[in-house]
């Protein structure tokens, strides 16, 4: 993410939505505000596991 705004700079073909939306993504991946997957035990229902998506 750090460098993400200079490479844009240094090639400006990257620089368009096409791009952006992507990139954003990928470097958001692992963090749990964006997005997850919640289990619950069947049996009690109160042991929950969260799973962030990458």
């Amino acid at each position: 993410m750090d460098h993400w705004d200079s490479f844009k700079e240094r090639h400006l073909g990257f620089d368009t939505l096409q791009y952006e939306e992507p990139i954003q993504k990928m470097l958001g991946c692992g963090r749990e505000s964006n997005g997850y997957s919640e289990y619950r035990c069947v049996h009690c229902g109160r042991d929950v596991r969260r799973h962030v998506r990458q």
